[in-house]
């Protein structure tokens, strides 16, 4: 089931250009190429993962529509059926919206730390950045682009080495 645009608040223009640039402020970010690397020109191995990745995330996704509709439905519900009242309240709740769902933080998670396994591989100038191959490489238009924009920040860390957890 694809989510309709109602049940989502956040700007995506917005919520992409935070989440692209937000690595860039942790010295971590140097280890990967400062170009652009665009999906048609990366290393092989990112092609199979992204592959991969967009399966994965499209399932998440999925599922995170279906269970953020019922979270919205049943708001709207308790609130006598006044639709903007219902989505403020689920918003209250889970202020990432569906990107709070479980699934889609673990395929963020889980490809990020793949993504620089790859890029450990390689010299710095063929290394893509986790948040260009998470986002910058969906379609603009997509489901899961729109999903992931309304992540406040990417759910990852660094360790006390410096290394992306």
């Amino acid at each position: 089931m694809a989510l309709p645009a109602k049940y989502m608040v956040h700007n995506i223009d917005s919520g992409f250009q935070r989440l692209i640039e937000a690595p860039k402020d942790i010295a971590q970010h140097s280890h990967f190429s400062a170009k652009g690397i665009g999906l048609k020109e990366a290393h092989p191995g990112y092609g199979a993962l992204f592959k991969q990745y967009r399966e994965r995330l499209r399932d998440a996704v999925e599922e995170a529509g279906e269970w953020w509709s019922d979270v919205v439905d049943g708001l709207v519900e308790k609130e006598s059926g006044d639709f903007k009242k219902g989505l403020v309240a689920a918003y209250s709740g889970w202020p990432a919206g569906p990107s709070s769902n479980d699934r889609v933080v673990e395929a963020v998670r889980e490809y990020w730390l793949e993504v620089c396994q790859i890029g450990e591989t390689l010299k710095k100038a063929d290394r893509v950045a986790p948040e260009v191959f998470l986002l910058g490489w969906l379609p603009e238009k997509s489901i899961e682009r729109t999903v992931l924009t309304g992540m406040p920040y990417w759910p990852i860390g660094l360790d006390a080495k410096g290394m992306w957890c």
